[in-house]
């Protein structure tokens, strides 16, 4: 099967066979025409009958809704996730995620929960396939999910769409923009806040503006074009304020496309009008509007003849006036009934009838089958979920004011699963701290993170002064590879360095050379990052002496490489401290300080997890949070606070807002941090 979200494509070329059928042609000129449909409000005087008036319950629903979305990450797991291939590699994974969310399942299956997390992580909406369905349901996934931690990657999306809408305001499936177009202007803070609204009227956000030209964009059909206006409206909820001319362009050239009898086709106001498209017409109108700033958007005329048409031919076991996706018109309908805030599409109760098809429908182990278009079972399964748990949000939600939001901390990279460590083993580290040798303890802390880690994860230990004395020959070239990177083996790890002794001299500029042949293959395997620890207690003591400055710069040439150099107890050697530090800006990394056994683990964890010192929140001046851990979550009052966190001496704060029932994400991307100054104080 091609690689579908390009579901309507297909469609097109049966409407245009169908209707260039002379024989066809023949037979509609010898029929009376319809008459017109009547324009049909969305609000309509009725009292809904519910799930009870089609002999439904809502445990019934909510089962069927359950098992659908079990069958539905199964077989994706069993299906597309085989021979460790990741979530995400097939074009439907969005549509499926966003339906998976919809039904709760990011929190009942934590597995689905962490694939999501990790791809929406790593996703680039410019490289997607099928690009602006896809870069659409991007935007509408991170919003409906509701971490702000994943914004930025909205925001990129976002503006991708913004910059490739055509002239005529609608988009082509792969609009051609500039990578440095997508750049956000605050990629380049470590401490970022994403979510939460200014109470006070202060910090209004200003429209975007466009940089791309409209020329160099194309139009495109109406099936593509809904996708980008959901996506937007998503990212508008979201706080992203967009120019009216966005909205404009395009509600004129839906309007032009509406036929006479009131629908909407794949593209062109000439052809027959069909129920999916009819529906992504009416919705682009509503949101155009709402966006355009109108209180009413059912006060259209344009909206209710679509209605009319839609009543008319109104029913939920096809999409109407075609042979195809009929799943896809279901979605379309809910997104009518959503968007318009209505129960009724004339006198159709629209949920309850199409609850009631998709209820009975549904096969045994959970799926659904769409026979009439030869799909897989993802879309099927998914535009289902997506109707049964109606979710479009509808237009005008109120913001509670009052109340309790949320506050996560979190870091934007994730547990470091690459990771490469330089282990002092000379003389100086036999010297007792407490009671316990420096070594013991730096051994310690180096295990205490490895098991820590995850069990895919990939290591490499690299020890040097561990085999000869400082008056043996060849002490000042005891280096060795005692780990090569390679699968984590946690077991081994810990048997191999638990023989480990301290005994000879500090041999960094030969070390950071062999570690540059022993990475060199490691860094340049894929783009993700490498974390390299070099964990020391001295500077270059050999004979003659080497210049691990130089070392430093040629090990700066790896690539994907992020750097530290974790000075354990050196405190007292400021020449030491002043050789680190040049030995860590030198080689683009940085200089974490260690005074003892606790602030070790906790610098070689900063290192491992790009993870700050606990933060502190303050409001008004006064501190609210003290001693708090990035990762964690905490309720906060509705108001304006501060955070402040410190990272390898720095520190870093930013101002930030929380609003009832909602949730602010502050997150710290160590990889922004750049290189500290020289004279950075030891801690």
């Amino acid at each position: 099967m091609r690689s579908t979200i390009r579901w309507i494509n297909c469609l097109l070329m049966a409407t245009c066979v169908c209707f260039g059928s002379a024989t066809l042609q023949q037979a509609h000129a010898q029929q009376k025409p319809n008459p017109l449909p009547e324009r049909v409000p969305a609000k309509q005087d009725r009292e809904p009958k519910g799930l009870a008036g089609v002999g439904l319950t809502a445990e019934q629903v909510n089962a069927s809704i359950d098992k659908g979305a079990a069958f539905l990450w199964n077989w994706i797991k069993e299906n597309d996730l085989k021979g460790n291939r990741v979530f995400g590699n097939d074009t439907q994974h969005l549509i499926c995620s966003l339906a998976l969310v919809h039904a709760g399942a990011h929190k009942k299956f934590p597995d689905f929960d962490a694939a999501l997390r990790d791809l929406l992580g790593r996703v680039k909406p410019e490289t997607l396939s099928d690009r602006t369905y896809n870069v659409g349901l991007l935007c509408m996934l991170v919003e409906s999910y509701g971490d702000p931690t994943f914004y930025p990657v909205m925001q990129r999306a976002a503006r991708l769409l913004f910059e490739g809408q055509g002239p005529k305001g609608t988009w082509d499936y792969v609009p051609m923009i500039k990578p440095e177009v997508l750049a956000d202007p605050d990629d380049d803070q470590p401490l970022r806040v994403a979510g939460g609204f200014p109470l006070d009227g202060t910090g209004i956000a200003a429209p975007w503006q466009r940089t791309t030209t409209w020329e160099s964009q194309h139009d495109k059909d109406n099936s593509v074009t809904q996708y980008a206006l959901l996506g937007l409206h998503s990212a508008s909820r979201s706080g992203i304020k967009l120019p009216d001319e966005v909205w404009k362009r395009n509600l004129d050239t839906t309007r032009q496309r509406q036929t006479k009898d009131g629908g909407f086709n794949y593209e062109s106001g000439g052809a027959a009008a069909y129920g999916s498209m009819t529906a992504a017409g009416i919705c682009a109108m509503a949101l155009d509007r709402f966006e355009l700033g109108e209180k009413d958007v059912n006060n259209d005329e344009g909206i209710e003849r679509g209605l009319g048409w839609l009543a008319q031919k109104f029913t939920v076991d096809k999409n109407p006036e075609s042979s195809q996706y009929h799943f896809y018109y279901l979605y379309s309908l809910e997104r009518v009934g959503r968007i318009l805030d209505t129960e009724f599409i004339g006198e159709h109760e629209w949920y309850p009838l199409g609850a009631k098809y998709l209820v009975t429908s549904q096969f045994p182990d959970g799926h659904w089958e769409s026979k009439s278009d030869n799909q897989y079972p993802r879309l099927p399964a998914s535009f289902a979920l997506l109707f049964l748990t109606r979710a479009t949000p509808s237009l005008n939600v109120a913001h509670e004011r009052g109340g309790n939001g949320t506050l996560r901390t979190g870091v934007k990279a994730a547990p470091g699963q690459r990771l490469y460590v330089i282990l002092d083993a000379s003389g100086s580290m036999i010297d007792m701290m407490g009671d316990k040798r420096k070594f013991d303890i730096a051994r310690g802390a180096v295990d205490t993170i490895i098991q820590g880690m995850p069990d895919n994860s990939q290591v490499g230990l690299r020890v040097y002064g561990h085999r000869k004395n400082s008056l043996q020959p060849g002490a000042d070239q005891d280096t060795e590879l005692l780990i090569p990177f390679g699968p984590l083996n946690k077991k081994t790890f810990s048997a191999k360095t638990a023989q480990l002794r301290a005994r000879g001299k500090t041999p960094l500029a030969l070390s950071l050379t062999e570690a540059q042949k022993d990475l060199s293959g490691a860094a340049k395997a894929n783009g993700d990052p490498l974390t390299v620890i070099l964990l020391t207690d001295g500077g270059e003591d050999t004979f003659p002496r080497q210049d691990p400055l130089k070392a430093a710069r040629e090990f700066a040439k790896l690539p994907n490489v992020h750097f530290y150099i974790v000075g354990f107890d050196v405190a007292s050697r400021p020449d030491w401290i002043t050789q680190l530090q040049s030995m860590a800006k030198l080689a683009n990394g940085m200089f974490l300080p260690a005074a003892e056994g606790d602030t070790l683990i906790k610098s070689m964890k900063s290192a491992v997890y790009m993870t700050p010192d606990t933060y502190v929140v303050s409001q008004d001046g006064k501190p609210i949070i003290d001693k708090g851990e990035f990762g964690s979550t905490v309720q906060l009052p509705e108001g304006k606070y501060n955070i402040k966190a410190t990272y390898a001496g720095r520190s870093f704060d930013k101002d930030f807002w929380i609003n009832t029932n909602s949730m602010t994400a502050v997150i710290f991307d160590a990889a922004k941090v750049k290189t500290p100054p020289a004279t950075m104080p030891a801690r």
